[in-house]
């Protein structure tokens, strides 16, 4: 992403995708009052909740930047990665079939429930379940990422969740079997 050619926005300094990215996850994970994470996304911004962010200019300005593109989000747990996903689907940026995948049936089913809850269509694809796989986006472990990749499936985005399990020994070769088996034209979210 860093050799990408990246107009500055006025809400962002860096001087390429990589960096724009890094630094709103920065401002999204650090957003407390009184920080420059909170100029940018709102007075009432609660350091290490972006869930609980205000909606305001971040969200539309987040989705242009990502929109496009494949992006690597490097940060903590509870710094706002499923956020981005959050936010670009909200905000109508994906185009076509989305896929969010996760590591566990439990985390799957956690994200079924929650965006579901929300009002989401959202459909769930784990080993030992399948409800709506054709929904907007669907929730998926990694293993059934694989088997639906094997009989041809596609989609336009591909959000892959805990990436960092890619150096697990035990774990690892799901999240490589999957990264590998996508077709051109794949947007990812890692």
């Amino acid at each position: 992403a860093t050799a990408i050619d990246y107009a500055p926005h006025g809400f962002v300094g860096a001087g390429n995708v990589q960096a724009a990215v890094d630094e709103l996850i920065d401002d999204l994970a650090t957003g407390a009052v009184g920080s420059s994470g909170a100029s940018r996304v709102g007075v009432d911004a609660a350091a290490g909740a972006p869930n609980a962010l205000p909606a305001g200019s971040v969200k539309s300005q987040l989705a242009q930047l990502l929109g496009f593109l494949n992006t690597h989000v490097s940060a903590p747990t509870g710094a706002g990665k499923t956020y981005i996903f959050e936010l670009l689907h909200e905000s109508a940026h994906l185009k076509g079939q989305a896929v969010y995948t996760v590591p566990t049936r439990a985390l799957a089913n956690d994200k079924y429930a929650e965006w579901r809850t929300r009002g989401w269509k959202v459909g769930i694809v784990t080993g030992d379940l399948t409800v709506a796989p054709e929904s907007p986006v669907v929730v998926a472990t990694l293993e059934a990422v694989q088997a639906q990749l094997r009989v041809g499936a596609r989609w336009s985005f591909l959000a892959v969740d805990e990436y960092q399990w890619l150096g697990d020994s035990h774990r690892g070769n799901h999240y490589e079997g999957a990264l590998a088996s996508l077709p051109r034209g794949v947007q990812l979210l890692l």
